[in-house]
């Protein structure tokens, strides 16, 4: 079944009409503290298992998203609809959705990729994907306008 849209709730689907007005928000959740040292000097004490993200996604279209059997607590593999830029030469944050890898030059232009989009190509200073990540339901919520004929939801979830 093909969709309105990039976003993939790969256990959940997506219904049709329910995703055109759909955005997503990817926040870093708080990792750790920053202190002071006696000397004034500002360190921070983040732990890297702990980068994690936030996310909400919010639908508004002629049907409801299928949340019938979705409860908080429970995880959803996601298909990201934002982006994330970073410099080459380092690791993918997360897996990234296939096809959704551009390579971009020192002035912004795109450099052509091969056959495995997870190699960067010569010249390539910075990288754009659409990251999958595993996701644990914090809640959800759905409003009707009868008169509109619209359903609206928001979908919130925590990084597994």
């Amino acid at each position: 079944m093909t969709t309105e849209t990039v976003l993939d709730l790969v256990e959940l689907g997506i219904v049709p009409q329910s995703a055109r007005a759909l955005g997503q928000t990817l926040t870093p959740i708080a990792n750790g503290s920053r202190r002071r040292l006696a000397n004034g000097e500002l360190v921070s004490r983040k732990r890297v298992s702990f980068e994690k993200f936030a996310s909400t996604i919010s639908f508004s279209d002629t049907y409801a998203p299928a949340f019938g059997d979705l409860w908080a607590g429970e995880t959803i593999t996601v298909y990201c609809v934002c982006e994330i830029n970073e410099k080459v030469g380092r690791p993918f944050q997360r897996p990234p959705v296939p096809g959704s890898v551009i390579y971009r030059d020192a002035g912004g232009k795109v450099v052509p990729h091969g056959s495995d989009e997870t190699v960067a190509p010569v010249g390539a200073l910075w990288r754009t994907y659409r990251p999958i990540i595993v996701f644990m339901v914090d809640g959800w919520d759905m409003d009707t306008d009868e008169y509109a004929a619209v359903v609206s939801s928001t979908l919130n979830l925590f990084e597994a």
